[in-house]
C-alpha cells in the first residue's frame, strides 16, 4: 500500500490539537484505500465502462452518436479523439475523422468534380463500412450501421451545402492468384438503402460474414466480371457493394 502519510503541520497552529488531528488521521486511511486516479479521466484508458456515460455527456458527444448508442469500442475512440471532433467539425477532415472512428472509410466528390459538373454547392459522401461495428447484428450493413453512420455525418459535415450520400462495404481479403485465379468483383446495386433484414447477400470467401441488404431494384449496373491470371502470387483485393440513395432514419 501506498505511503500516503499526512504530516500534523499541515494543520493550522491555531487548531493543531487532538480533535484535528485524528480528522486528519480518519482522512489519511480513507485516502490509503482510495485510487485517485480514478477521478483524472484524461482519456479513455481511465475511464471505467460505468462511467462511460458520464464522460460522453462531460464531453459533448451526444450529438457524435445515434439513439442506438455505440459499441464501448468505439466510445472510447470518440474520447480519445474529442478535441479533433469539435475543431474539424463543418469540413470534410471533421466527416473522415468521425466516420474513422466508427470504422467507416468515406469518399468526397463535390459538384466541381463531377463529370458532367453537378449541382453548384452540393457533393456526393460515398460511405464504406469496413468494420462489423455492431457485432451483435448479423449482416455489416445493418441499420444500427446505416444510423450511426448518418448521425456522424449530420455532427460533422458542412451544413452550408446539400449532400448525397451513398453507403457501402468494403472487403479486405486475400486473393491467391494462381493459374485458376480471378481478377477482383465489383458489384453496384441501385435502390435506397433501407433497413436490411432480407435480400440479396455479398459474401466474401475467407470473411464469416456476410452483407444483406434491400433495394428497389437488384440489376448490377456493373455485372460481376473476372479475369483468368497466368501468374502465382498473393494480393490484397477488395470487393464494394454501392447502395445509392438517401439513408433512411
Amino acid at each position: 500500500m501506498t505511503d500516503r502519510r499526512f504530516p500534523y503541520t499541515l494543520i493550522s497552529s491555531g487548531i493543531n490539537e487532538q480533535r484535528s488531528r485524528a480528522v486528519l488521521d480518519a482522512f489519511e486511511v480513507m485516502a490509503a484505500e482510495f485510487d485517485f486516479s480514478v477521478l483524472m479521466q484524461r482519456d479513455s484508458s481511465e475511464i471505467s465502462t460505468e462511467a462511460l456515460p458520464l464522460a460522453i455527456h462531460d464531453r459533448s458527444l451526444e450529438e457524435f452518436i445515434s439513439e442506438d448508442g455505440l459499441p464501448e469500442e468505439a466510445v472510447r475512440r470518440l474520447i480519445d479523439q474529442v478535441w479533433g471532433l469539435h475543431e474539424e467539425k463543418g469540413t470534410d477532415d471533421g466527416v473522415a475523422l468521425g466516420l474513422s472512428l466508427i470504422g467507416i472509410r468515406p469518399h468526397f466528390e463535390h459538384w466541381w468534380q463531377q463529370e458532367p459538373e453537378g449541382p453548384h454547392d452540393t457533393h456526393r459522401l460515398t460511405v464504406y463500412a469496413n468494420e462489423h461495428l455492431f457485432e451483435d447484428e448479423a449482416v455489416l450493413l445493418n441499420s444500427k450501421v446505416q444510423n450511426a453512420a448518418k448521425t456522424m455525418v449530420d455532427a460533422t459535415k458542412r451544413w452550408s451545402q446539400e449532400t448525397r450520400f451513398e453507403l457501402g462495404a468494403e472487403f479486405e481479403s486475400t486473393l491467391n492468384l494462381g493459374m485458376a485465379g480471378r481478377s477482383n468483383a465489383f458489384a453496384q446495386p441501385m435502390g435506397a438503402t433501407v433497413l436490411p433484414g432480407s435480400g440479396t447477400t455479398l459474401s466474401m470467401g475467407t470473411m464469416a460474414r456476410g452483407v444483406a441488404y434491400l433495394a428497389q431494384t437488384v440489376e448490377p449496373v456493373l455485372p460481376q466480371m473476372g479475369t483468368a491470371l497466368g501468374c502465382a502470387a498473393t494480393a490484397r483485393g477488395h470487393s464494394f457493394l454501392s447502395l445509392h440513395g438517401e439513408l433512411l432514419p
